[in-house]
C-alpha cells in the first residue's frame, strides 16, 4: 500500500457507530448521499442528496451491507427514504426541539393548526406566515415531526384554552 489523498467527508474513526434515535434532526454531512427506497446498497436510489439536506429520523438503525441505515423524512421535498447513518450528523435547523413552555414562537411558512398531534389529525385552521404562538407544555414526536401544543392570542383554536397542535419544523423564535 502507498500514500494518497482522500476526502475527509468519507472517513470515520475505526470502530465508531452511528446512533440516532427516532425524532432526531439530522443533516447530510457528505457530498452526494444516496437516498434509497429501502435499507441496503441494492435498494433503488430515489435521489442523490446534496450536503446539508435536513431530515427527521423516523426509524432505524438497520445494519446491512456494512452500514447503519436510517429511515428519514423530509415531507416537503424528498418524502421518506433510507440513508446510511455514517454520512449523517446530528443537528439541523428544522424542528428546533429547544422550544419550551412559555416560549414565544412564530410560523416560518403557512402552517396547519391541528386538533391533535400527527399528520392525520383534523386541520382546524391554517395559520399565516409570521403568526405568533405561545408554546404550551406538551411535545410529541410523531410522523417525522415534532408537534407542539401552542396557544394563539389572535385566533380561535380547536382545544380548550385556545390551544392547537403545530409541527415545530415550521416554527422559529418570535422576535
Amino acid at each position: 500500500m502507498g500514500t494518497g489523498w482522500v476526502a475527509g467527508e468519507f472517513l470515520a474513526l475505526s470502530g465508531t457507530t452511528t446512533e440516532f434515535t427516532i425524532g432526531d434532526f439530522v443533516f447530510v454531512d457528505s457530498i452526494d448521499l444516496n437516498f434509497r427506497s429501502d435499507p441496503g446498497l441494492d435498494a433503488a436510489i430515489l435521489y442523490v442528496l446534496p450536503e446539508g439536506t435536513e431530515f427527521t429520523v423516523v426509524s432505524g438503525a438497520t445494519n446491512l451491507d456494512g452500514y447503519d441505515w436510517y429511515e428519514v423524512s423530509d415531507a416537503d421535498v424528498y418524502g421518506t427514504g433510507w440513508v446510511a447513518g455514517e454520512f449523517l450528523a446530528l443537528g439541523g435547523s428544522g424542528g428546533d426541539t429547544s422550544f419550551v413552555e412559555g416560549d414565544s414562537v412564530q410560523t416560518t411558512d403557512v402552517l396547519n393548526v391541528r386538533s391533535s398531534a400527527g399528520i392525520d389529525a383534523t386541520i382546524f385552521r391554517t395559520a399565516p406566515t409570521g403568526e405568533v404562538f405561545t408554546v404550551s407544555d406538551d411535545v410529541v414526536v410523531m410522523d417525522g415531526y415534532t408537534w407542539y401544543l401552542v396557544i394563539s392570542s389572535t385566533e380561535d383554536m380547536p382545544l380548550d384554552g385556545d390551544e392547537g397542535w403545530v409541527a415545530g419544523e415550521f416554527l422559529t423564535f418570535s422576535s
